[in-house]
Protein backbone atom coordinates (compact mmCIF):
# COMPACT_ATOMS: atom_id res chain seq x y z
CA UNK A 1 0.00 0.00 0.00
CA UNK A 2 1.36 3.39 -0.57
CA UNK A 3 1.31 6.48 1.41
CA UNK A 4 -0.91 9.24 -0.49
CA UNK A 5 1.63 11.52 -0.22
CA UNK A 6 4.22 9.13 -2.91
CA UNK A 7 3.58 8.83 -6.54
CA UNK A 8 1.28 6.16 -7.38
CA UNK A 9 2.50 3.14 -8.54
CA UNK A 10 1.06 1.49 -11.89
CA UNK A 11 -0.37 -1.91 -12.10
CA UNK A 12 1.03 -5.75 -12.35
CA UNK A 13 2.42 -8.20 -14.74
CA UNK A 14 0.21 -10.45 -15.16
CA UNK A 15 2.36 -13.48 -15.41
CA UNK A 16 3.45 -16.38 -12.60
CA UNK A 17 5.03 -15.32 -9.79
CA UNK A 18 6.50 -11.88 -10.93
CA UNK A 19 6.00 -8.82 -8.63
CA UNK A 20 3.75 -5.75 -9.93
CA UNK A 21 5.95 -3.73 -12.51
CA UNK A 22 5.54 0.10 -12.71
CA UNK A 23 3.13 1.82 -14.73
CA UNK A 24 2.10 4.36 -17.24
CA UNK A 25 1.49 7.57 -17.10
CA UNK A 26 -1.85 9.08 -18.02
CA UNK A 27 -2.39 11.42 -20.91
CA UNK A 28 -4.44 14.37 -20.77
CA UNK A 29 -7.15 12.90 -22.97
CA UNK A 30 -10.22 14.85 -23.15
CA UNK A 31 -13.82 12.90 -22.06
CA UNK A 32 -16.56 12.75 -25.01
CA UNK A 33 -19.59 14.89 -24.97
CA UNK A 34 -22.86 13.81 -24.88
CA UNK A 35 -25.47 15.97 -26.79
CA UNK A 36 -29.13 17.23 -25.56
CA UNK A 37 -31.67 19.56 -27.57
CA UNK A 38 -33.52 21.63 -25.56
CA UNK A 39 -36.41 23.47 -26.23
CA UNK A 40 -38.14 25.55 -24.44
CA UNK A 41 -41.18 23.81 -23.40
CA UNK A 42 -39.37 20.27 -24.49
CA UNK A 43 -38.53 17.64 -21.96
CA UNK A 44 -34.83 17.12 -22.40
CA UNK A 45 -33.41 14.85 -24.76
CA UNK A 46 -30.47 12.78 -25.25
CA UNK A 47 -28.67 13.44 -28.45
CA UNK A 48 -27.15 9.85 -28.76
CA UNK A 49 -27.23 9.67 -32.70
CA UNK A 50 -23.29 10.24 -34.32
CA UNK A 51 -24.24 9.74 -37.53
CA UNK A 52 -22.90 11.52 -40.39
CA UNK A 53 -20.00 13.92 -40.05
CA UNK A 54 -21.54 15.82 -37.52
CA UNK A 55 -19.58 16.23 -33.98
CA UNK A 56 -22.27 15.38 -30.97
CA UNK A 57 -22.68 18.96 -28.82
CA UNK A 58 -21.97 19.47 -25.73
CA UNK A 59 -24.92 20.42 -22.99
CA UNK A 60 -24.02 23.94 -21.76
CA UNK A 61 -25.78 24.47 -18.64
CA UNK A 62 -27.26 22.21 -16.15
CA UNK A 63 -29.92 24.42 -15.05
CA UNK A 64 -31.36 23.50 -18.37
CA UNK A 65 -32.42 20.46 -17.25
CA UNK A 66 -32.20 20.76 -13.48
CA UNK A 67 -34.50 23.26 -11.52
CA UNK A 68 -34.94 24.26 -7.67
CA UNK A 69 -38.73 22.69 -7.42
CA UNK A 70 -38.08 19.54 -10.26
CA UNK A 71 -40.18 16.92 -8.91
CA UNK A 72 -38.23 13.16 -8.66
CA UNK A 73 -38.60 10.91 -11.22
CA UNK A 74 -38.92 7.67 -10.90
CA UNK A 75 -25.85 -4.04 -32.41
CA UNK A 76 -23.96 -4.01 -34.33
CA UNK A 77 -23.78 -6.64 -37.71
CA UNK A 78 -22.51 -9.91 -36.69
CA UNK A 79 -20.02 -11.36 -39.78
CA UNK A 80 -21.64 -14.73 -41.49
CA UNK A 81 -18.33 -15.92 -41.60
CA UNK A 82 -18.38 -16.04 -37.95
CA UNK A 83 -21.75 -17.48 -37.64
CA UNK A 84 -22.68 -21.25 -38.47
CA UNK A 85 -25.76 -19.88 -39.81
CA UNK A 86 -27.21 -16.22 -41.07
CA UNK A 87 -28.48 -14.22 -38.53
CA UNK A 88 -30.57 -10.56 -38.51
CA UNK A 89 -27.95 -7.44 -37.65
CA UNK A 90 -28.63 -5.76 -34.68
CA UNK A 91 -28.39 -1.90 -35.21
CA UNK A 92 -27.78 1.02 -32.74
CA UNK A 93 -29.05 4.28 -33.98
CA UNK A 94 -25.96 6.51 -35.29
CA UNK A 95 -23.38 2.88 -35.74
CA UNK A 96 -21.75 2.73 -38.69
CA UNK A 97 -20.92 -0.38 -40.25
CA UNK A 98 -17.26 -1.42 -39.69
CA UNK A 99 -15.07 -4.67 -40.38
CA UNK A 100 -13.90 -4.52 -36.85
CA UNK A 101 -17.50 -5.93 -35.80
CA UNK A 102 -17.79 -9.26 -34.74
CA UNK A 103 -20.74 -11.19 -32.98
CA UNK A 104 -21.85 -12.61 -29.45
CA UNK A 105 -22.94 -15.48 -29.73
CA UNK A 106 -19.37 -17.05 -29.34
CA UNK A 107 -19.42 -15.31 -25.98
CA UNK A 108 -22.86 -15.97 -25.32
CA UNK A 109 -23.82 -19.14 -26.23
CA UNK A 110 -22.56 -22.44 -27.86
CA UNK A 111 -25.79 -22.62 -30.04
CA UNK A 112 -27.36 -20.52 -32.69
CA UNK A 113 -29.78 -18.53 -31.02
CA UNK A 114 -28.72 -15.50 -32.47
CA UNK A 115 -28.47 -12.49 -29.84
CA UNK A 116 -28.29 -8.77 -30.55
CA UNK A 117 -26.20 -5.83 -29.31
CA UNK A 118 -22.87 -6.59 -28.47
CA UNK A 119 -20.03 -8.94 -29.24
CA UNK A 120 -17.63 -11.30 -27.94
CA UNK A 121 -13.92 -11.62 -26.82
CA UNK A 122 -11.68 -13.33 -30.16
CA UNK A 123 -13.09 -16.49 -30.58
CA UNK A 124 -12.17 -19.71 -32.43
CA UNK A 125 -14.31 -23.13 -32.45
CA UNK A 126 -12.09 -24.00 -29.32
CA UNK A 127 -13.54 -21.45 -27.19
CA UNK A 128 -12.63 -17.78 -26.11
CA UNK A 129 -8.80 -17.26 -26.78
CA UNK A 130 -6.91 -15.21 -24.83
CA UNK A 131 -4.14 -14.01 -27.18
CA UNK A 132 -0.73 -11.99 -26.51
CA UNK A 133 2.06 -11.52 -24.68
CA UNK A 134 -0.43 -12.42 -21.49
CA UNK A 135 -0.05 -16.00 -21.52
CA UNK A 136 -3.35 -16.84 -19.90
CA UNK A 137 -4.99 -20.22 -20.70
CA UNK A 138 -8.05 -20.54 -23.06
CA UNK A 139 -11.28 -21.08 -20.98
CA UNK A 140 -14.19 -22.37 -22.38
CA UNK A 141 -17.48 -21.13 -21.35
CA UNK A 142 -19.65 -24.12 -20.55
CA UNK A 143 -23.62 -24.56 -21.91
CA UNK A 144 -24.57 -25.45 -18.19
CA UNK A 145 -22.87 -21.80 -17.10
CA UNK A 146 -25.00 -19.91 -19.49
CA UNK A 147 -28.22 -21.80 -19.11
CA UNK A 148 -29.38 -18.64 -16.33
CA UNK A 149 -28.26 -15.92 -18.80
CA UNK A 150 -31.49 -14.14 -19.90
CA UNK A 151 -29.26 -12.18 -22.41
CA UNK A 152 -29.82 -8.54 -23.36
CA UNK A 153 -33.04 -8.29 -21.69
CA UNK A 154 -33.24 -4.72 -19.93
CA UNK A 155 -33.79 -4.77 -16.75
CA UNK A 156 -35.42 -1.31 -17.26
CA UNK A 157 -34.06 2.55 -15.79
CA UNK A 158 -33.04 2.75 -12.21
CA UNK A 159 -35.35 5.89 -10.60
CA UNK A 160 -32.99 8.67 -10.26
CA UNK A 161 -33.42 10.81 -7.32
CA UNK A 162 -33.54 14.74 -6.39
CA UNK A 163 -35.05 15.77 -9.80
CA UNK A 164 -32.71 14.04 -11.85
CA UNK A 165 -34.32 13.06 -15.38
CA UNK A 166 -34.32 9.23 -15.91
CA UNK A 167 -33.61 7.56 -18.91
CA UNK A 168 -31.30 9.40 -22.06
CA UNK A 169 -31.66 12.92 -20.21
CA UNK A 170 -29.36 11.14 -17.59
CA UNK A 171 -27.09 9.54 -19.79
CA UNK A 172 -26.39 12.88 -21.50
CA UNK A 173 -26.22 14.48 -18.16
CA UNK A 174 -23.74 11.57 -16.93
CA UNK A 175 -21.31 12.39 -20.25
CA UNK A 176 -21.39 16.02 -20.13
CA UNK A 177 -21.19 16.61 -16.53
CA UNK A 178 -20.51 13.88 -14.66
CA UNK A 179 -17.23 12.38 -16.21
CA UNK A 180 -15.00 15.40 -16.70
CA UNK A 181 -16.10 16.65 -13.60
CA UNK A 182 -16.06 13.64 -11.43
CA UNK A 183 -15.27 10.52 -12.94
CA UNK A 184 -11.90 11.55 -14.91
CA UNK A 185 -9.92 11.85 -12.21
CA UNK A 186 -11.42 8.31 -11.13
CA UNK A 187 -10.46 7.44 -14.83
CA UNK A 188 -7.07 8.14 -14.78
CA UNK A 189 -6.34 6.82 -11.12
CA UNK A 190 -7.23 3.48 -13.21
CA UNK A 191 -5.07 4.24 -16.40
CA UNK A 192 -2.07 4.33 -14.06
CA UNK A 193 -2.33 1.04 -12.20
CA UNK A 194 -3.53 -1.27 -15.65
CA UNK A 195 -1.50 -3.49 -16.68
CA UNK A 196 -0.50 -3.80 -20.22
CA UNK A 197 -0.41 -5.82 -22.88
CA UNK A 198 -1.37 -7.20 -26.25
CA UNK A 199 -3.81 -8.24 -27.44
CA UNK A 200 -6.16 -8.23 -23.91
CA UNK A 201 -9.97 -8.89 -23.11
CA UNK A 202 -11.57 -6.31 -21.76
CA UNK A 203 -14.79 -6.34 -19.42
CA UNK A 204 -16.03 -3.23 -18.05
CA UNK A 205 -19.18 -3.92 -15.21
CA UNK A 206 -21.57 -0.94 -14.46
CA UNK A 207 -20.05 0.86 -17.58
CA UNK A 208 -22.40 3.90 -17.74
CA UNK A 209 -21.53 5.61 -20.99
CA UNK A 210 -17.94 4.01 -21.41
CA UNK A 211 -15.59 6.04 -19.63
CA UNK A 212 -12.48 5.34 -19.72
CA UNK A 213 -13.26 3.18 -22.44
CA UNK A 214 -11.63 4.72 -25.55
CA UNK A 215 -7.94 5.05 -23.56
CA UNK A 216 -8.31 1.66 -22.36
CA UNK A 217 -8.30 0.57 -25.75
CA UNK A 218 -5.48 2.99 -26.87
CA UNK A 219 -3.05 2.08 -23.77
CA UNK A 220 -3.51 -1.82 -24.50
CA UNK A 221 -2.82 -2.59 -28.37
CA UNK A 222 -5.19 -5.18 -30.06
CA UNK A 223 -7.54 -5.14 -26.66
CA UNK A 224 -11.50 -5.91 -27.20
CA UNK A 225 -13.44 -4.24 -24.55
CA UNK A 226 -17.30 -5.37 -23.05
CA UNK A 227 -19.43 -3.52 -21.40
CA UNK A 228 -22.37 -3.81 -19.37
CA UNK A 229 -24.52 -1.60 -16.98
CA UNK A 230 -28.19 -2.27 -15.89
CA UNK A 231 -29.47 1.39 -17.85
CA UNK A 232 -30.36 0.75 -21.68
CA UNK A 233 -30.25 4.57 -22.53
CA UNK A 234 -26.26 4.45 -21.04
CA UNK A 235 -25.55 1.83 -22.84
CA UNK A 236 -27.12 2.56 -26.49
CA UNK A 237 -24.88 6.20 -25.70
CA UNK A 238 -21.46 3.88 -25.08
CA UNK A 239 -22.24 2.13 -28.05
CA UNK A 240 -23.13 5.00 -30.33
CA UNK A 241 -19.55 6.57 -29.04
CA UNK A 242 -17.94 3.14 -29.74
CA UNK A 243 -19.30 3.13 -33.51
CA UNK A 244 -18.55 6.20 -34.31
CA UNK A 245 -14.98 5.35 -33.26
CA UNK A 246 -15.04 2.52 -34.73
CA UNK A 247 -13.59 0.90 -31.71
CA UNK A 248 -13.46 -3.00 -30.88
CA UNK A 249 -16.02 -2.23 -27.97
CA UNK A 250 -19.72 -3.64 -27.49
CA UNK A 251 -22.34 -2.93 -24.67
CA UNK A 252 -25.18 -4.99 -23.02
CA UNK A 253 -27.83 -4.10 -20.94
CA UNK A 254 -27.32 -6.20 -17.46
CA UNK A 255 -26.67 -6.08 -13.72
CA UNK A 256 -23.28 -5.77 -12.08
CA UNK A 257 -23.90 -8.53 -10.33
CA UNK A 258 -24.88 -11.04 -12.64
CA UNK A 259 -23.51 -10.52 -16.32
CA UNK A 260 -23.80 -12.49 -18.61
CA UNK A 261 -20.11 -13.34 -19.64
CA UNK A 262 -18.54 -16.59 -19.39
CA UNK A 263 -16.49 -17.35 -16.14
CA UNK A 264 -12.33 -16.94 -16.92
CA UNK A 265 -12.49 -14.90 -20.04
CA UNK A 266 -11.22 -11.73 -19.49
CA UNK A 267 -7.30 -10.45 -18.95
CA UNK A 268 -8.91 -7.15 -17.41
CA UNK A 269 -12.16 -6.26 -15.05
CA UNK A 270 -13.19 -3.25 -13.97
CA UNK A 271 -15.79 -0.46 -12.48
CA UNK A 272 -15.62 2.71 -11.83
CA UNK A 273 -17.39 4.39 -8.43
CA UNK A 274 -18.33 1.43 -7.06
CA UNK A 275 -20.99 1.40 -4.10
CA UNK A 276 -19.81 0.94 -0.58
CA UNK A 277 -22.68 -1.58 0.04
CA UNK A 278 -22.44 -3.04 -3.06
CA UNK A 279 -18.53 -4.54 -2.81
CA UNK A 280 -19.23 -7.98 -1.80
CA UNK A 281 -21.33 -8.95 -4.76
CA UNK A 282 -19.27 -7.14 -7.39
CA UNK A 283 -15.59 -8.13 -6.45
CA UNK A 284 -17.63 -11.78 -6.16
CA UNK A 285 -18.58 -11.38 -10.27
CA UNK A 286 -14.89 -9.84 -11.15
CA UNK A 287 -13.48 -12.48 -9.82
CA UNK A 288 -15.65 -15.12 -11.57
CA UNK A 289 -14.85 -13.12 -15.16
CA UNK A 290 -11.01 -13.48 -14.58
CA UNK A 291 -9.15 -15.21 -15.90
CA UNK A 292 -6.44 -16.82 -13.72
CA UNK A 293 -3.76 -14.12 -13.54
CA UNK A 294 -5.71 -11.08 -14.90
CA UNK A 295 -5.94 -7.93 -13.34
CA UNK A 296 -9.29 -6.62 -10.95
CA UNK A 297 -9.06 -2.22 -11.01
CA UNK A 298 -11.88 -1.00 -8.98
CA UNK A 299 -12.51 2.76 -8.26
CA UNK A 300 -14.29 4.02 -5.16
CA UNK A 301 -14.64 6.95 -2.57
CA UNK A 302 -12.85 5.96 1.07
CA UNK A 303 -13.68 7.00 4.56
CA UNK A 304 -13.17 10.47 4.98
CA UNK A 305 -15.16 11.27 1.65
CA UNK A 306 -17.30 14.40 1.79
CA UNK A 307 -16.70 15.44 5.17
CA UNK A 308 -18.14 18.61 5.06
CA UNK A 309 -21.60 17.06 3.95
CA UNK A 310 -21.91 14.84 6.83
CA UNK A 311 -21.21 18.00 9.36
CA UNK A 312 -24.11 20.39 7.85
CA UNK A 313 -26.43 17.13 8.11
CA UNK A 314 -25.32 16.77 11.64
CA UNK A 315 -25.76 20.31 12.12
CA UNK A 316 -29.51 20.15 10.78
CA UNK A 317 -29.86 16.75 12.70
CA UNK A 318 -29.17 18.57 16.14
CA UNK A 319 -30.88 21.88 15.36
CA UNK A 320 -34.05 19.82 14.31
CA UNK A 321 -33.74 17.20 17.66
CA UNK A 322 -33.31 14.49 15.64
CA UNK A 323 -31.36 12.11 17.27
CA UNK A 324 -31.67 8.97 14.99
CA UNK A 325 -30.57 10.89 12.20
CA UNK A 326 -27.26 11.76 14.35
CA UNK A 327 -26.56 8.01 15.16
CA UNK A 328 -27.21 7.20 11.26
CA UNK A 329 -24.39 9.39 10.60
CA UNK A 330 -22.16 7.62 12.51
CA UNK A 331 -22.53 4.70 10.48
CA UNK A 332 -22.72 6.61 7.26
CA UNK A 333 -18.92 7.97 8.51
CA UNK A 334 -18.59 3.73 9.00
CA UNK A 335 -20.10 2.64 5.67
CA UNK A 336 -17.17 3.76 3.21
CA UNK A 337 -14.23 1.30 3.64
CA UNK A 338 -10.19 2.39 4.64
CA UNK A 339 -7.70 0.81 2.11
CA UNK A 340 -6.46 -1.43 4.66
CA UNK A 341 -10.31 -2.60 4.58
CA UNK A 342 -10.33 -3.27 0.61
CA UNK A 343 -7.07 -4.97 0.69
CA UNK A 344 -8.65 -7.17 3.58
CA UNK A 345 -11.53 -8.06 1.67
CA UNK A 346 -9.55 -9.04 -1.31
CA UNK A 347 -7.07 -10.98 -0.03
CA UNK A 348 -9.65 -12.76 1.96
CA UNK A 349 -10.93 -14.00 -1.30
CA UNK A 350 -7.71 -15.23 -2.66
CA UNK A 351 -6.34 -12.53 -4.79
CA UNK A 352 -2.93 -11.73 -4.96
CA UNK A 353 -0.85 -8.13 -5.51
CA UNK A 354 -3.55 -5.86 -3.64
CA UNK A 355 -2.28 -2.60 -3.78
CA UNK A 356 -4.55 0.73 -3.24
CA UNK A 357 -4.12 4.10 -4.31
CA UNK A 358 -5.41 7.08 -2.70
CA UNK A 359 -5.74 10.97 -3.88
CA UNK A 360 -7.80 13.60 -2.64
CA UNK A 361 -10.06 15.59 -4.86
CA UNK A 362 -11.98 18.44 -4.29
CA UNK A 363 -15.15 19.64 -6.06
CA UNK A 364 -15.69 23.48 -5.75
CA UNK A 365 -19.58 25.22 -5.49
CA UNK A 366 -20.33 28.68 -5.85
CA UNK A 367 -23.28 28.66 -3.48
CA UNK A 368 -25.58 26.21 -1.86
CA UNK A 369 -28.03 26.45 -4.98
CA UNK A 370 -25.14 25.12 -7.41
CA UNK A 371 -24.33 22.82 -4.75
CA UNK A 372 -27.92 20.85 -4.47
CA UNK A 373 -28.57 21.47 -8.37
CA UNK A 374 -25.07 20.09 -9.42
CA UNK A 375 -25.22 16.45 -11.59
CA UNK A 376 -22.81 15.22 -9.35
CA UNK A 377 -24.55 15.45 -6.61
CA UNK A 378 -28.07 14.69 -7.70
CA UNK A 379 -27.02 11.76 -9.40
CA UNK A 380 -24.36 10.09 -7.59
CA UNK A 381 -23.15 11.69 -4.21
CA UNK A 382 -27.18 12.28 -2.37
CA UNK A 383 -28.90 8.93 -3.65
CA UNK A 384 -25.25 6.91 -1.99
CA UNK A 385 -25.88 9.09 1.51
CA UNK A 386 -29.71 8.52 1.93
CA UNK A 387 -29.01 4.81 0.59
CA UNK A 388 -26.27 4.52 3.60
CA UNK A 389 -28.12 7.08 6.00
CA UNK A 390 -31.14 4.93 5.15
CA UNK A 391 -33.23 8.22 6.17
CA UNK A 392 -34.92 10.45 3.36
CA UNK A 393 -32.03 13.45 2.77
CA UNK A 394 -34.68 15.72 1.32
CA UNK A 395 -35.47 17.57 4.95
CA UNK A 396 -31.88 18.48 5.65
CA UNK A 397 -30.77 19.59 2.08
CA UNK A 398 -32.70 22.98 2.54
CA UNK A 399 -30.45 23.37 5.49
CA UNK A 400 -27.31 22.54 3.94
CA UNK A 401 -28.26 25.18 1.34
CA UNK A 402 -28.75 27.63 3.87
CA UNK A 403 -25.68 27.03 5.78
CA UNK A 404 -23.23 26.89 2.67
CA UNK A 405 -24.78 30.35 1.44
CA UNK A 406 -23.96 31.39 5.02
CA UNK A 407 -20.04 30.03 5.90
CA UNK A 408 -18.99 30.77 2.41
CA UNK A 409 -20.47 33.34 1.73
CA UNK A 410 -17.01 35.03 0.40
CA UNK A 411 -15.73 32.14 -1.07
CA UNK A 412 -17.07 28.43 -2.68
CA UNK A 413 -17.75 25.61 -0.75
CA UNK A 414 -15.38 22.92 -1.20
CA UNK A 415 -16.44 19.38 -1.40
CA UNK A 416 -12.96 16.95 -0.72
CA UNK A 417 -13.16 13.16 -1.72
CA UNK A 418 -10.69 10.68 -0.80
CA UNK A 419 -10.91 8.79 -3.76
CA UNK A 420 -9.49 5.09 -4.16
CA UNK A 421 -8.06 2.41 -6.74
CA UNK A 422 -7.76 -1.03 -6.27
CA UNK A 423 -5.63 -3.33 -8.47
CA UNK A 424 -5.53 -7.06 -7.37
CA UNK A 425 -4.71 -10.20 -9.30
CA UNK A 426 -6.86 -13.29 -9.34
CA UNK A 427 -4.38 -16.25 -8.19
CA UNK A 428 -3.48 -19.21 -10.59
CA UNK A 429 -1.80 -20.07 -13.00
Amino acid sequence: MNDPDDPPQAGIALGGDDPPQAGIAVGGDDPPQAGIALGEDDPPQAGIALGGDDPPQALDDADAVFGPDVPPQAELSNDPADSPEEEEEASVPGAADSSKRFGIRKLLSLDATPLAGAVAPRASASGIELLGSFGLPAPRPSRESLTHVDPLVSTGESPFRFGVPDGASAAALMETFVVPRYLAPAGELLLELLAVGESAQIVHVDCSTGFPDATLLERLPGAELYGCDPSASAIQLAQSKAAAASLSAEYLVSSATSTPFPSGAFTHALTLDLAPEARAGVFSELQRLLAPGGQLLVTLLLRGSAQELTCLIREYAVASDRAELSRSLDLLSAARPTPEMVVGELEAMGFQYVEVEHRRISLSFRSGRDFLEDPVCRMLLFPETERLLRHSLSPALDHVRTAIDRYWSTEPFELVLSLGCVSARRAGN
